[in-house]
């Protein structure tokens, strides 16, 4: 009945991501594997609701955890962000353009 439902709610079956999203998935991405905390640090901004969305949509995943204090979680891209950036492997992102601070 989902696409009744989509119908009846108006809700698309694609979502786009905010842009809190594809900023925390770019970081994973370039990153990986990557703990929350360095997100944060780049992003300047907790990242809980933006990591949860990536989670749910299985555009990243859990690869395993830092041996440090606590143990932190250790994030990847998985296959689905492939296929879903048309990409065939990691090693196909475009590269990084740095830009200096002013």
């Amino acid at each position: 009945y989902g696409e009744y439902i989509r119908k009846f709610t108006g809700a698309s079956r694609e979502q786009s991501l905010s842009r809190a999203c594809l900023e925390t998935l770019a970081i994973i991405a370039y990153n990986q594997p990557v703990t929350k905390a360095d997100i944060e640090q780049l992003r300047g901004v907790k990242c809980d609701h933006a990591i949860a969305v990536l989670l749910e949509k299985n555009l990243i995943r859990e690869v395993g955890r830092l041996d440090a204090p606590g143990k932190p979680k250790l994030y990847g891209t998985t296959d689905l962000f492939l296929r879903s950036f048309g990409l065939s492997s990691i090693d196909d992102l475009p590269p990084l353009e740095l830009q200096e601070a002013t």
